[in-house]
């Protein structure tokens, strides 16, 4: 009798190997591995990945260095760069770093580079937006335009030959998301073009993605006011698409259940699916000490038929202690960096429970496009 990890596996198998060219895998082959933890103690949430000169790099982020918000601990926020060689390998340490911590920016890989925008530090939000490659061991940073206004948990991805941000927040503390979508020619642009808003309810830490022409945004945070007069959470099921070349949005099917975190970019998976993991879907109600960690389901979207199907559950290890600013993991993960690297779709590090990370690494090993 198969079991519902099985079941969804080949849910997941039937929607993303659609060419009769290719031996369709056994489900048991799409299921997450993990690769060797970031050489950190703690790990990071706000990470941005990417890939140059075949490597894996990824850096940034922010943590609670000793001990959980409830007791006392203050957010630090990282400078560091770290490099993977190879799937089998160990992570290194750059001796570079970054130009200033930052943590939570709008970031995709994009060719041999990521390209980051906005984000936040002691500072507060940011607008910079840098592109971010190897040369080597030597981290190579290249200043781009910035954006028009600081940007905090924005979400964003390359559709065509732009780099599209939407959503976040113009202060860390604040809970009025923007429905701003901003456009920046990766082709020699002095200055970033205004889209179209976004004609839903915008949100805060959204993931985007890109079939390479249009631009998709899912899921995310929004805010309500409530009886007490305060703004209250609430998490997004809408999708949303983007054709930058007629400037037009268009809704498309509701995730199964909201999502809130998930890695971003959402990537478009070698047989035309978005595979979103990671994040949340409903507000814990208790003590952030309290709470017992995030969901394992992800889900799969066929953009073509606009139809959500079950994907293989992340790994749920949990390693649960409340007075600890870590978890070894893996663990379902939120504002984590998601990359396809030598075909597998990598996520990194991230937030397993408030004021918690963990430096575990998982892998989805994806089968060949025909």
């Amino acid at each position: 009798m198969s079991t519902p990890r099985s079941l969804a596996l080949r849910i997941f198998t039937s929607l993303i190997m659609t060419s009769a060219l290719t031996e369709i895998p056994a489900a048991e082959s799409l299921a997450w591995t993990t690769l060797h933890s970031l050489p950190d103690p703690v790990g990071f949430g706000g990470m941005f990945a990417g890939v140059s000169q075949g490597k894996l790099f990824a850096g940034g982020g922010s943590r609670f260095l000793d001990k959980p918000v409830w007791n006392g601990g203050t957010k630090d926020f990282s400078d560091a760069v770290f490099v993977l060689d190879d799937p089998k390998g160990s992570w290194r340490k750059l001796p570079d770093k970054l130009p200033a911590p930052i943590a939570h920016a709008a970031c995709t890989a994009h060719g041999e580079a990521v390209l980051s925008a906005g984000g936040m530090n002691t500072e507060g939000a940011l607008k910079s937006v840098q592109r971010l490659s190897l040369d080597g061991n030597r981290l190579v940073v290249e200043a781009l335009p910035d954006l028009p206004e600081p940007l905090v948990y924005a979400a964003a991805a390359v559709a065509g030959d732009m780099l599209l941000v939407t959503g976040g927040v113009t202060a860390p503390s604040s809970t009025t998301p923007s429905r701003a979508c901003w456009a920046l020619r990766l082709t020699g642009a002095a200055a970033w073009e205004r889209m179209p808003d976004l004609p839903g309810e915008p949100g805060i830490v959204s993931s985007a993605g890109s079939d390479g022409t249009c631009f998709y945004v899912f899921g995310g945070m929004s805010y309500v006011p409530s009886e007490n007069g305060k703004a209250r959470p609430v998490p997004l099921a809408s999708v949303w698409r983007l054709d930058p070349a007629t400037r037009t949005w268009t809704a498309l099917a509701h995730i199964p259940a909201p999502r809130v975190g998930a890695a971003s970019p959402t990537w478009l998976l070698p047989h035309g699916r978005f595979l979103l993991a990671g994040g949340y879907g409903s507000v814990f109600p208790g003590a952030q000490k309290e709470h017992p960690g995030f969901e394992p389901e992800t889900f799969v979207f066929d953009p073509e038929a606009n139809t959500w199907a079950d994907g293989p559950a992340l790994p749920c290890e949990r390693k649960v202690d409340a007075n600890s600013p870590t978890s070894p993991g893996p663990e379902p993960m939120v504002a984590a960096p998601a990359v396809l690297w030598r075909n597998l779709l990598v996520i990194l590090s991230g937030e397993v429970r408030p004021a918690t990370r963990t430096p575990a690494v998982v892998a989805l090993p994806l089968p060949e496009a025909p």
